[in-house]
């Protein structure tokens, strides 16, 4: 009886060890993805004005925020990026720095 038992607890233990390999495995084989939280763009310092990002890529430029003429609290904001989910919310954003 003892003999059935630790063979179930060996199984048990061998099959848990093939899974987490398995798993492991599965994790290098697929494609880094993004976290789906992240927001999708970002408003960001640019030149001298500011600038919408999706990734590295510029979306749009805003010419009519002059980034030096912004107080040094929202300069900082800007230089180091603001998440926004979406270009409607960056437009409205921008309204607020548009002199």
């Amino acid at each position: 009886m003892q003999r059935i038992s630790a063979f179930k607890t060996a199984a048990a233990a061998g099959v848990v060890a093939l899974l987490l390999a398995l798993c492991a495995l599965a994790r290098l084989m697929l494609p880094e993805t993004t976290d789906p939280a992240a927001p999708a763009y970002r408003l960001q310092a640019y030149e001298n004005t500011v600038a919408l990002f999706a990734g590295e890529k510029i979306v749009t430029v805003y010419d009519g925020v002059v980034l030096s003429n912004l107080p040094s609290y929202d300069r900082a904001l800007l230089r180091g990026g603001i998440p926004v989910e979406s270009e409607a919310q960056a437009d409205r954003l921008v309204e607020d720095y548009d002199g």
